[in-house]
């Protein structure tokens, strides 16, 4: 019996999604942030901490602190990224409320579709 053939690819570029935990505030100290989740960070910086752009050489300065976990670039299921992100971190909900009452956090989702 004959394999069918493999479908073939797509013309439009596949969907894809991103997402990430975001946490920030002007005295956020990201190295407590990791103690209290129990994770290290994607990306972390403090307020007043620079960063020189490549394109142009210009130098910016952070105006708030940050820690952020981002999740592996998917293909459009969200609920598996935000479960990556959430996995490894406390359950602890004392711990989720401390740091809700101190700093802003959010989950940032972005959903890129292929053009049809």
């Amino acid at each position: 019996m004959n394999d069918p053939a493999p479908p073939l690819p797509s013309e439009d570029p596949p969907n894809r999604s991103v997402a990430g935990l975001r946490i920030f505030g002007d005295d956020l100290e990201p190295d407590e942030i990791t103690s209290l989740l129990g994770h290290p960070p994607s990306d972390s910086y403090r307020r007043g901490d620079t960063r020189t752009i490549k394109a142009t050489g210009h130098v910016l300065t952070r105006k708030t602190s940050y820690w952020g976990l981002k999740a592996p670039e998917g293909h459009g299921d969200l609920n598996v990224q935000v479960t990556a992100i959430l996995d490894p971190l406390t359950t602890d909900l004392a711990v989720w409320k401390d740091l809700s009452s101190r700093y802003h956090i959010d989950i940032f989702c972005g959903f890129f579709m292929g053009e049809s």
